[in-house]
């Protein structure tokens, strides 16, 4: 798991990525750098949010739509956690 290649991919700052995880942005810096790990429950968190930012993609270069169209269309469907796509339309929002 690359937390830095994560909060990239999803276009925000270690604050930003910090404040949607409820932690610190230090803790963010300090995953990043391989100083510590993130907890269990963070680790998965991050792992799922990669998994459907892959799924996300695959639908983006299909239907030729953005990030936000996808989200806010809710074209993301069944294969998505309603807690997820909750997380993942509070990044979108962050971004504008």
């Amino acid at each position: 798991m690359n937390v830095k290649a994560t909060r990239k991919r999803l276009g925000l700052t270690q604050e930003q990525f910090a404040r949607l995880l409820g932690i610190s942005a230090p803790t963010v810096q300090r995953w990043e750098y391989g100083k510590t790990k993130p907890t269990l429950f963070h680790a998965d968190i991050i792992n799922q949010t990669n998994q459907h930012l892959s799924m996300i993609e695959k639908i983006e270069e299909k239907e030729k739509l953005s990030i936000g169209e996808i989200i806010n269309n809710s074209l993301i469907g069944e294969g998505i956690a309603f807690g997820l796509y909750q997380f993942l339309k509070i990044i979108f929002d962050e971004r504008m």
